[in-house]
């Protein structure tokens, strides 16, 4: 290839880049199109004192402030501000309250309505932040911030934090590129397709349905036991608390499992399954499952649930399994995001109210 040829080709790409950053930009109003985060020493979390707007997979626009060391905050003025007895949250996109203004998450919720401030609520919190990670992450945190909290509050997302612990976790790439996840809508849109470009959609459902599927009965129990034991260390890294609770937030394939059977859609027969989700499109918008992986893992993740929760309570923590609230509720959609198994608005404000009935019972 000649010099001009070279040319030619190098000023034909960067106008590409140049001219779809700014058409992805006037799309999106400047709202990028997911959460994005950065990594540290292998560690994700939101990026650092930002202040940026996101619209992600039907959800409204929704501002992220963050602090330090990515925590999602109120303001820009509580970036830096110690919290004293406060409530703080950790964990994943479940933690984070994705697509969900900070006033309505678990947090400031409980904030505003046990200390009068929905400000006093700090949200550690990150794509891809599995309980090990988040570990090391509130140390570091700890390192900051060395306030007392009122509740520290954990939640495990049995819809990945359990495969991405265990079965291995996805970078970005092997390049640091922290500063195009921040700024760059033509590379946040790349990654996006990167499942497209590569063929990496699977079938296989996320959780623990492909580790169980693996053992046999006898390691199971092993499983679960290494689990709990990475959760009750990252407990027990989280700041001080006058109570510390965990929150057991159920899997797609949970939360899809209960969706059929309230709609009265039979599993056993394709047929009727395929007409009741058509039937349903509206709720079942992003099913991709098979009839068989849903039912499946549906029923191992429930027990996945049970043996954990199981485990933690002996050791003196409190917790709450959301399935067994959601199961009670003919309307659970509008608790939990079907398609993604997201928390809604509804679905924060549930978990506080839970959260409080549980305070009350305990200090009456």
């Amino acid at each position: 290839m000649n010099k001009a040829l070279f040319y030619k080709f190098t000023l034909l790409i960067l106008v590409f880049c140049v001219v779809g950053e700014v058409a992805l930009r006037i799309i999106h109003d400047n709202n990028k199109p997911f959460v994005p985060s950065v990594t540290k020493d292998l560690i994700p979390t939101l990026p650092h004192n930002s202040d940026f707007y996101s619209e992600f997979n039907g959800h409204k626009s929704t501002r992220y402030v963050t602090g330090l060391l990515g925590q999602r905050v109120a303001s820009t003025e509580l970036r830096e501000v110690n919290c004293e007895l406060c409530i703080f949250v950790l964990g994943d996109n479940q933690a984070l309250g994705w697509g969900i203004d900070y006033q309505n998450t678990l947090g400031a919720i409980l904030a505003n309505s046990l200390l009068g401030d929905g400000g006093k609520s700090r949200i550690l919190a990150s794509p891809r932040l599995d309980p090990e990670l988040a570990r090391f992450l509130v140390q570091s945190y700890r390192k900051k911030f060395h306030d007392e909290q009122l509740i520290s509050i954990f939640i495990l997302n049995l819809a990945n934090d359990l495969d991405e612990m265990f079965i291995g976790r996805q970078a970005m790439f092997d390049i640091n590129v922290n500063w195009l996840s921040m700024n760059s809508f033509l590379y946040m849109y790349l990654i996006m397709g990167q499942d497209t470009i590569f063929n990496r959609v699977s079938s296989i459902p996320m959780g623990a349905t492909p580790i169980f599927s693996a053992l046999n009965a006898d390691e199971h129990e092993n499983f679960i036991y290494n689990a709990v034991s990475s959760i009750t260390k990252t407990v027990h890294s989280m700041p001080q608390a006058k109570n510390n609770i965990i929150v057991i937030t159920p899997s797609s394939e949970q939360l899809l499992y209960s969706i059929y059977k309230k709609l009265n859609i039979n599993l056993n027969s394709k047929a009727d399954y395929l007409k009741g989700r058509n039937n349903n499109s509206d709720i079942l918008t992003a099913n991709r499952q098979s009839i068989g992986n849903i039912k499946r893992s549906a029923e191992i993740m429930e027990k996945v649930e049970k043996l954990i929760e199981q485990q933690l309570r002996p050791k003196g923590f409190q917790v709450i399994r959301l399935s067994k609230h959601l199961h009670e509720r003919e309307d659970l959609v509008k608790y939990i995001n079907a398609s993604n198994s997201h928390l809604t608005e509804r679905g924060n404000a549930l978990i506080a109210n839970i959260i409080q009935q549980l305070l009350r019972s305990h200090n009456p």
